[in-house]
């Protein structure tokens, strides 16, 4: 309780500075706005916008073809906010139940040696630590992405792997992730922050068929739809 009341404290004022030096803020969703709201009081309600990040890959059709029995990690490897840990701890539950699987982790930071070592004490199987990479070859042959952060703002990996066909399994910790991942057919959310449940859904994605998600929600983040909300924000007189 100690902490959250901190955590909340420091927010409060966080906002109440930014309000304090800018004409205008911009969020990337109206729930962010709301809760900024909530914490910094009642500004001029017309000063706040809630811009989503823009979408920067073309949806691809994938195909069954080029998919593999593969799960994704796209980000670095830090401790806060990331905890890739969770994402070792989980494929330790679900590994023996699908010893054909892979588990690549793209990306790299401070904390890739102590996962590295996590993982070997965990005696996990099937786990790449490829580092620095491009994600496209990755995202085109992974069947699921899993996002494990104890917070987000609007993470970007989740848009792009639904513009490949991955379908992203994360937790219900950031405002944003009902606005990306809004049904079942998208992706799953998870409560914050159950590894029981967690692997639960990943088992359930690797133990069917491969069924592309739904990209429905990436009409939300394409240049027509995001450009004319920037336009309006830089236009209005604050």
């Amino acid at each position: 309780p100690y902490k959250k009341h901190v955590a909340v404290s420091n927010k409060r004022r966080k906002y109440r500075d930014m309000f304090r030096g800018s004409d205008k803020v911009v969020f990337l969703s109206p729930r962010y706005t709301e809760d900024a709201l909530q914490l910094a009081g009642a500004p001029e309600r017309a000063r706040l916008y809630a811009i989503p990040n823009l979408l920067t890959y073309d949806p691809v059709q994938p195909g069954i073809s080029g998919k593999e029995k593969a799960v994704l990690y796209v980000g670095r490897l830090v401790d806060s906010p990331k905890k890739a840990d969770r994402l070792l701890k989980v494929w330790k539950r679900v590994q023996p139940l699908h010893p054909d699987w892979r588990l690549y982790l793209v990306g790299d930071g401070p904390e890739r040696g102590n996962l590295e070592r996590l993982a070997a004490r965990l005696n996990l199987e099937n786990v790449h630590f490829e580092g620095v990479q491009d994600p496209a070859p990755y995202y085109r042959k992974a069947r699921i992405l899993c996002l494990t952060s104890t917070h987000e703002g609007m993470p970007m990996v989740i848009n792009e792997a639904l513009s490949y066909g991955c379908t992203p399994i994360a937790f219900n910790s950031f405002h944003a992730a009902e606005d990306m991942l809004p049904d079942r057919e998208t992706g799953r959310l998870i409560p914050p922050f159950s590894l029981r449940l967690f692997a639960r859904e990943l088992d359930e994605l690797m133990s069917g068929p491969y069924v592309p998600p739904s990209t429905r929600v990436l009409t939300n983040y394409q240049p027509e739809k995001v450009i004319p909300l920037w336009m309006e924000c830089l236009q209005e007189q604050p």
